[in-house]
């Protein structure tokens, strides 16, 4: 019987000694690994800006029976419709992307003189029902003016139709600077969005405006600087 218990007792032992989760004294090992539950911060990626500058020369846009110094030229007894457009190019990859315009052209309100009824209208348009121009808010049809070092981004208004810098009676000249300024647009390619500027400058008392350089940041959604060129 003696033998018997000894027997129990050794075995019991044996079995303690051999378990996976406690020492001999029933204490449960530490982990050697740890729980890092804090969930690790990516660094900080900042795109590089990728300008695509184009210069051109100084390309005046104006329609064939446009004004001049506040004087009508050209006029004819009859009714004409012209329609002059210079397109823009601003990614470089072949295809235009927005379209200058000067149209003149007559209203038949009483048209006992053709002259007297002579309206002209100036305008930009995307040629992408994805692109857009910035715009004055409040006034959607009309060009916002920036001036040099503007930024162009997100938080301008764009207008995806057409854009005008001057409608009907109205002389340009007193509505735009005669100096140098920026017109802000956005192209969007499948889920990329990118910002430009064209220069240009409208000639004081005159219905021309005047296309001198223009410029695309074609990195995903960073600002440009009008004017910016690098």
């Amino acid at each position: 019987m003696r033998v018997l218990v000894l027997a129990i007792l050794f075995y019991s032992f044996i079995i303690s000694s051999c378990s996976k989760d406690k020492d001999p004294f029933g204490v449960k090992p530490e982990s050697s690994t740890t729980n890092d539950s804090t969930p690790s911060v990516p660094p900080t990626v900042i795109h590089q800006d990728s300008i695509y500058y184009t210069d051109i020369p100084d390309t005046a846009i104006h329609s064939v029976l446009g004004w001049n110094s506040g004087t009508p030229t050209g006029c004819i007894p009859i009714p004409s419709d012209t329609t002059i457009t210079f397109y823009l190019d601003l990614d470089q990859d072949g295809t235009n992307d927005f379209a200058v315009s000067s149209e003149t052209y007559y209203t038949m309100v009483g048209g006992s003189n053709y002259c007297q009824r002579h309206r002209y209208g100036t305008y930009i348009e995307p040629t992408n029902v994805t692109d857009s121009v910035s715009v004055i808010i409040g006034q959607y049809f009309n060009c916002d003016t920036i001036n040099s070092g503007g930024l162009i981004n997100e938080g301008r208004y764009f207008w995806g139709n057409r854009a005008w810098f001057y409608a009907g009676i109205m002389q340009i000249a007193s509505y735009y600077p005669f100096y140098d300024f920026y017109i802000g647009v956005k192209m969007k390619r499948n889920a990329k969005v990118m910002f430009g500027w064209i220069r240009v400058q409208i000639p004081a008392y005159d219905s021309r405006i005047i296309i001198k350089d223009f410029a695309l940041n074609k990195t995903n959604g960073n600002d440009i600087s009008a004017g910016q060129t690098q």
